[in-house]
């Protein structure tokens, strides 16, 4: 996200200085469009479909057997837990996408960068992500292991709190505060990206729970996405009822510290939650497993920060 601040601006500023600044936005994202049809179809004829390999393969030589994708789909769908995480993503990884489409022209229109600057300015916070993602898995991981899964849930609250809190701060930087601004953003970027691995460091478990790690996965990956799109309506209704650039970050912080309150509703017997322990009974998964999941991959001593890398 950080590179790709600073790399577009300049794209852009060039493209502009030769094209025109009305032809110029339009002609970069040629850009990004080409690299994705290459990394499409790079992915398509080399990657593996799962980490054990490909399907094909896997199915000729049974170790794993073909499996309805609705049932797993259902037994992901039909859980409310699993819909509270995804929320609970899209107030972390949304939030990260949204800024990384406000910033840049926030930066120019409020502070009065120009338009490189501006995007040199927004790719600081892109650019936590090279750590602070892994950092909250680490952080996660090592709470976990000190004091139980519970502590997962409690580190995942208190990062999503941060979060908000440090966009409520953020919102309130007045234009001549540049560096101050800087500085709560920079905060702000390294809370919000450790919130995303923090949640992928309980997903994988979730996921073993229901016997479908792939879809409990993709529905909570999703809610960033859907996140982003409804921030995205903030940033630009809010606008029409208060003139002030700093109004749609502060609503956009209220809303983060909301979905905090969905952490401790994210309970199964087996783990335990927030403010309820663990009991004796185990879960019982919705559809039977069509392999048996790799220890290393749901164990709850096995690391998340590698999960939340790759979310």
């Amino acid at each position: 996200g950080g590179v790709t601040q600073i790399v577009m601006s300049q794209v852009g500023a060039g493209l502009a200085a030769s094209v025109g600044y009305n032809n110029g936005w339009r002609y970069a994202n040629l850009v990004p469009a080409c690299f994705l049809v290459l990394i499409g179809v790079g992915l398509m004829l080399f990657s593996d479909d799962v980490p054990e390999g490909k399907f094909k393969e896997l199915y000729a030589s049974g170790q794993r057997k073909k499996q309805s994708y609705s049932a797993l789909i259902m037994a992901s769908g039909k859980d409310p837990r699993v819909w509270a995480l995804c929320f609970i993503y899209g107030g972390c990884f949304g939030t990260e996408v949204a800024m990384n489409q406000q910033l840049a022209p926030y930066f120019f229109g409020y502070f009065g960068l120009s338009v490189t600057n501006a995007g040199w300015a927004a790719a600081g916070f892109g650019l936590m992500n090279l750590f602070a993602r892994s950092f909250g898995g680490m952080i996660s991981d090592f709470m976990n292991a000190n004091f139980g899964h519970r502590a997962r849930h409690w580190v995942l609250f208190c990062m999503q709190l941060g979060s908000g809190l440090m966009l409520l701060t953020f919102s309130r930087m007045q234009s001549d505060n540049f560096t101050g601004a800087i500085i709560v953003l920079l905060a702000f970027s390294f809370i919000v990206q450790m919130a995303e691995g923090a949640t992928f460091s309980i997903v994988p478990m979730v996921g073993n729970i229901l016997q479908a790690l792939g879809p409990v996965s993709g529905i909570v990956g999703a809610g960033g996405n859907v996140g982003a799109a409804i921030w995205g309506v903030i940033y630009r209704e809010v606008p029409s009822t208060d003139p002030d650039p700093r109004a749609p970050f502060l609503v956009h912080g209220f809303a983060v510290l909301a979905t905090c309150l969905l952490v401790p509703f994210v309970h199964y017997p087996s783990l335990g939650s927030m403010f309820f322990p663990a009991t004796e009974t185990d879960e019982k998964p919705d559809v039977q497993p069509a392999v048996k999941m790799q220890a290393s991959a749901v164990d709850e001593d096995a690391p998340a920060a590698d999960v939340a890398r790759s979310a």
